[in-house]
């Protein structure tokens, strides 16, 4: 059985595990679906703020009744839901429904949960749709979708997109009876698939089992992980395809690539399942949560209709255990055989569904049906105009923390015409002609004058290039000479070199080269590997030392904190010029390399690591081969400080106003509006990022209501953020603002401006 026979029967016939779900009133048609609830809680919004927990296992559903047509329900449980979508500084939050939470057997059309979407980051409101329409017509398992006009206590709520959520009722719909009764696993931040030992706990504070919970048989997926990890390259697709539906898998990637969908398991390592059918053992993909597919979360690429078709993992976000490594995709399409699938059910997703003319006709439709629902949303998160523009201009993120959920979201039209032509062209190359990979996208080397950095090594593989061919390799340097040299400078594939530089002759200073690797045959030969070099001054090789460890928004001295943002001030702490990054600096707490934002000689930028126990701990930075006396430390919980807009520890607080406007006496925000308040030091956070100490938040002496108290969505890590509605009976001016964590309160004299 040829290869491309295999995708045709994959894209075309019907799945032999699988089965068409049965028409729901829901998603039967195009409609906007009106649906009410009512609450008899005064304080409702508030109570299900204190309920939320991100994740269905820990959540606390709040009583309401509900209403869609005739069909109405006197107790159903509501809840809210998501991560950064939850975040945003608006009271149009996201939420689950579930109609037999109270009330067993209450269910429409067979479902009795329902996702409730705000269409964060997504101006159009038509992105998650369009993805698992498209993920369907490729065979994937995709839950479906509409919308729906929500009233809450008979006031309009907003604009929602109505979703299925993936949970038993979704197997018995997609795989029929017997195949309904497997093990389902949700990804969640951190669930790169990496093995990590025996021991379930490990899995639970990544992954999310959502059957057979009572069970609590976590072997399946721990085995699936060890053999992922463990098996020799080449026996890797035989004992995988016995394990896994690697198509179902292959497939979700190849439409994540192509859409630019990066909040997913290679961007964030979450936002998917996996279900293991019971006839065959075998594991297959479920799609989940893509709101920001079609580049709205492109992680800073520079254009995303031109990301690169195997994914960019040393540009993945963040992903827990493992750091950036994303096994399951990487082991995988390593191998040849493996890559020529990816590259064939590309192909054919780019011929057969992703049809610019086709997609953009029916966003317009959608739109077209949506448009008078979202003119009377006054609780929308974009403006009209970014929604009337959405699909020509690129519009700025959304309500939420920095980063705004990745940043920008193209205009839809604009990027699905300028991707999809990329994307043919990248295609037909890699049709007509085999590929070279390498795992290196760029080098950079630090050392200091006199001496020579370590090598850094280039490990090469092929596909398509008949057998065992041969590479070579060339260097090239923009200045400093012939400072630049790969070896071997040529072999056979699969294979690896080292580059090497040779800095002790050069001068202080940056300096650039390349190098290219060629493989005759190969439609993306050469490949070509930057290279960066910078030559600090050789008196950096003095011994660094300490003076001062200073939390680094207060600039507090005294006990430090798991996550804490640090600065520490001394001589010798790293390169004469501030540089991103260690620099070449290390610096460790109790042995444990902590994670460096900059450095240079007088003082360097610090992340505490969360393995930091508490009592004290001893801070060393090394730096041009020597290594400083330690510095001691008391280690507590929380040690709170807000940072400040001029950067000294006082004043005018770093806030956001509700509308995400920089926060100032110019600019103040009203009372009774949300404002973000960013910070460090708040200590340790759960699975779903928030923080797990007791948080309050005081303004002007007056308690203010929490909305959100967790990591800064999209941020540099350290940096926590608190949504906090500012009371109503507060004073204008500069009004003081004070945030405690486990009963340790941040600094004095840090202000909000209250209009």
């Amino acid at each position: 059985m040829t290869i491309r026979w295999l995708q045709l029967f994959y894209f075309f016939s019907v799945a032999v595990y699988a089965q068409t779900p049965p028409p729901h009133p829901f998603w039967s048609n195009d409609a906007v679906q009106e649906i009410r609830l009512t609450f008899a809680q005064a304080d409702w919004y508030e109570q299900l703020t204190a309920n939320y927990q991100g994740t269905e296992e820990e959540s606390i559903y709040l009583t309401a009744s509900f209403q869609w047509g005739s069909v109405k329900f006197d107790s159903i449980g509501v809840r809210f839901k998501g991560n950064s979508s939850y975040r945003v500084n608006s009271r149009k939050k996201p939420f689950r429904l579930k109609l037999n939470e109270f009330v067993k057997g209450q269910k429409i059309g067979g479902i009795a949960a329902y996702n409730l979407s705000n269409g964060f980051n997504d101006p159009s409101m038509v992105r998650e749709a369009i993805y698992y329409e498209m993920a369907a017509q490729l065979g994937l398992k995709a839950p479906r979708t509409s919308f729906a006009a929500l009233y809450i206590n008979d006031e309009y709520w907003g604009l929602y997109v109505l979703g299925e959520v993936v949970n038993s009722d979704f197997l018995k719909n997609y795989y029929g009876k017997g195949e309904d009764e497997g093990n389902l696993y949700k990804g969640n931040i951190g669930a790169t698939f990496a093995y990590l030992g025996t021991d379930i706990a490990s899995y639970k504070s990544v992954w999310e089992k959502q059957t057979n919970e009572e069970a609590d048989d976590w072997t399946d997926l721990i085995a699936l992980c060890r053999t992922l990890n463990e098996t020799p390259a080449s026996q890797l697709e035989s004992v995988m395809d016995e394990l896994m539906d690697i198509d179902s898998f292959l497939t979700a990637m190849a439409l994540d690539n192509a859409t630019v969908n990066l909040d997913n398991y290679i961007g964030m390592s979450q936002n998917f399942n996996i279900y293991k059918r019971p006839s065959d053992g075998k594991w297959v993909w479920i799609v989940w949560d893509p709101s920001l597919a079609f580049g709205a979360f492109s992680q800073r690429t520079s254009n995303p209709a031109e990301y690169p078709l195997q994914f960019s993992i040393s540009a993945g976000g963040g992903g827990g255990q493992g750091g950036t490594a994303r096994p399951l995709f990487t082991r995988l399409i390593a191998v040849p055989s493996i890559q020529t699938r990816y590259l064939q059910i590309y192909k054919q997703l780019v011929e057969q569904v992703f049809n610019p003319t086709k997609i953009v006709a029916r966003m317009i439709a959608l739109r077209d049906l949506i448009r008078p629902y979202v003119v009377s949303d006054t609780q929308k998160l974009m403006t009209l105009a970014q929604f009337d523009s959405a699909m020509t201009s690129v519009s700025a993120g959304g309500t939420g923390g920095p980063g705004g959920g990745g940043g920008s979201a193209p205009g839809l039209q604009t990027f699905v015409d300028a991707r999809v032509a990329w994307l043919t062209g990248q295609l037909a190359t890699a049709a007509t002609a085999g590929l070279l990979i390498s795992d290196t996208s760029g080098l950079q080397f630090t050392a200091n004058a006199g001496t020579n950095p370590s090598a850094q090594t280039v490990t090469l593989n092929y596909t398509g290039v008949g057998t065992g061919p041969s590479y070579s390799v060339r260097s090239a340097t923009a200045n400093g000479g012939t400072w630049l040299a790969p070896l071997p400078t040529g072999g056979p594939l699969p294979g690896s070199f080292q580059v090497s530089v040779s800095a002790s002759g050069l001068a202080v200073g940056s300096y650039t080269g390349s190098v290219s690797v060629f493989l005759a045959g190969a439609g993306n030969s050469p490949i070509v590997i930057p290279v960066m070099l910078t030559v600090q001054p050789a008196e950096a090789n003095s011994k660094p030392t300490i003076s001062a460890v200073t939390n680094a928004a207060s600039y507090a001295t005294g006990p430090v904190s798991p996550g804490e943002i640090l600065v520490l001030f001394g001589t010798g702490l790293g390169p004469a010029a501030l540089i991103s990054g260690n620099g070449g600096a290390q610096v460790t707490f109790d042995g444990v390399a902590a994670h460096v934002i900059y450095s240079r000689s007088n003082q360097a930028s610090v992340v505490v690591p969360m393995e930091v126990a508490a009592g004290s701990t001893a801070i060393q930075v090394i730096y041009g081969g020597q290594s400083s006396s330690a510095a001691s430390a008391v280690v507590q919980a929380a040690t709170p400080g807000i940072f400040t807009i001029d950067g000294s520890g006082t004043g005018q607080g770093a806030v956001l106003n509700q509308d995400t406007a920089i926060n100032s006496i110019a600019n103040p925000a009203a009372k009774g509006s949300i404002i973000s308040i960013f910070l460090t030091g708040a200590g340790m956070v759960n699975s779903t990022n928030h923080l797990t100490g007791d948080v309050a938040v005081e303004i002007g002496g007056q308690p203010a209501v929490i909305q959100y108290a967790g990591v800064a969505p999209g941020a540099v890590a350290g940096l926590y953020q608190i949504n906090a509605t500012i009371p109503a009976s507060i004073s204008s001016g500069a009004i003081p603002v004070i945030v405690s964590v486990g009963g340790v309160s941040s600094q004095a004299g840090v202000t909000v401006a209250v209009q």
